[in-house]
């Protein structure tokens, strides 16, 4: 009789040990499925490295693009990866190195100053130095035309939204020839595979298409599912890692209208408030303008308020909520 409890002790211990293990290799999996999507692989990524390797007419590189798109990310990753150490300045929020741009901006004396401020050594070549949210500071836009011309050696990234950068390059001197551009955007379905694990997905895709040939059916009717997830999730980095983290579609819309709600903040920092109306009517009007059969954008949808109760009948969609 104690034989048998003895027995069934130890199968319970053996049990128990099996399933804590069990678990935890699930907990390591996920941390690192977690880990692998924040450092989303991204393809602006190859362009940086050539940039990086250019051995002449290397100028300040100017990256731009939407809000929460990933630049900030994507660049502090690069700069992690392929220099020897970076020194990171948030034009924004760093009012002590914004404020002097505002003075001389002669390449060195800046540099020295960027040094004590970071406690970082910028050496040539080895240093990548950011500028981020440069849209705030149009001195330091200005300033990357004497970096590339008097101190071409060192490597400069500046990064800024696309409104702010666009509504700046009209007020104060543009580096026009000198610097380098990058566009960023949103992850394309291929990124978003990347981002899910599905790499080898992603290359048998890839190969169907430039062989002209089906995908097998449990392939294409996978591909088929993630990319509706991709619908749903849109590209936006910070909408894919809440679903990865989750595995629930249920989290993503709290992230997509945080987004939605910073681009209409947005609006009314560089505008009147009477063009921010304005702004906002034509920008909610969006859904409408694309469910009509004619894709010519209309303003007369987006005056006077009207073009919520319009945009049910052309829509034909009840309920369809339009305002934001």
């Amino acid at each position: 009789m104690i034989v048998d409890i003895y027995k069934i002790f130890l199968i319970f211990i053996d049990l128990i040990f099996t399933l804590l293990y069990n678990h935890l290799n699930l907990i390591k999996e996920a941390a690192h499925m977690i880990k692998e999507a924040a450092h989303m692989k991204r393809k602006i990524t190859e362009s940086l490295i050539r940039w990086k390797g250019r051995l002449s007419g290397r100028m300040p590189l100017l990256v731009y693009g939407a809000r929460q798109v990933g630049k900030t990310h994507i660049i502090r990753e690069f700069g992690k990866d392929h220099y020897k150490n970076v020194a990171y300045f948030n034009l924004e929020t760093n009012q002590t190195v914004a404020g002097y741009f505002s003075d001389n901006i002669e390449p060195e004396r800046i540099l020295c100053f960027l040094e004590a401020e970071s406690r970082e050594r910028i050496v040539p070549g080895k240093t990548l130095v950011i500028f981020d949210e440069i849209q705030f500071c149009p001195r330091a836009l200005t300033a990357l035309k004497y970096f590339n011309e008097q101190t071409p050696e060192y490597h400069i990234i500046s990064a800024g939204s696309l409104l702010g950068v666009a509504i700046n390059r009209g007020q104060y001197s543009f580096p026009v020839g000198n610097v380098d551009s990058l566009m960023m955007f949103p992850l394309d379905f291929e990124e978003y595979l990347w981002a899910s694990g599905e790499e080898m997905l992603c290359a048998e895709i890839k190969d169907a298409f430039d062989k002209n040939k089906a995908l097998p059916i449990a392939l294409h009717e996978k591909s088929l599912d993630l990319y509706k997830q991709y619908l749903i999730t849109g590209g936006m980095p910070q909408a894919i890692l809440a679903f990865v983290e989750t595995k629930t579609l249920l989290t993503v819309p709290d992230v997509q209208n945080k987004i939605m709600n910073d681009y209409i903040a947005d609006m009314a920092k560089y505008a009147t408030n009477t063009q921010s109306v304005k702004i906002r009517a034509a920008y909610n009007s969006i859904p409408v303008q694309l469910a009509k059969e004619n894709k010519k954008f209309q303003y007369k949808l987006a005056q006077h308020g009207g073009y919520f109760w319009r945009s049910h009948r052309l829509a034909g969609l009840r309920g369809y909520r339009t305002e934001m």
